[in-house]
C-alpha cells in the first residue's frame, strides 16, 4: 500500500469528482458515444502532467553545471 499517493493519482480522483451533466435517456441514432467526457479530462490531466514534469526535467539538466568531461550528448 502507498502511504502518500502522487500529484497524478490526486488530479485523477479530483476529476472524478466534479460534477458532469448526466446522459441523455433517449438514445440518438447512429454510432453510440463510446468515451465518456470524464475519461477525456482525465487523459488531458495525465498529458498535461507529464509534459510539465518533462519541462522541469530538462530545464533542470540544463542547469547543471559542466563536469569537464567529454560528453556524447555535451558536445
Amino acid at each position: 500500500m502507498v502511504p502518500q499517493d502522487s500529484l497524478l493519482v490526486i488530479l485523477v480522483q479530483l476529476v472524478d469528482r466534479l460534477p458532469m451533466p448526466a446522459q441523455p435517456s433517449k438514445r440518438r441514432r447512429g454510432h453510440p458515444v463510446v468515451y465518456t467526457d470524464r475519461l477525456f479530462l482525465k487523459a488531458l490531466v495525465i498529458m498535461i502532467v507529464l509534459y510539465w514534469l518533462l519541462r522541469i526535467s530538462v530545464l533542470k539538466y540544463e542547469g547543471k553545471e559542466q563536469c569537464g568531461k567529454p560528453c556524447p550528448l555535451c558536445g
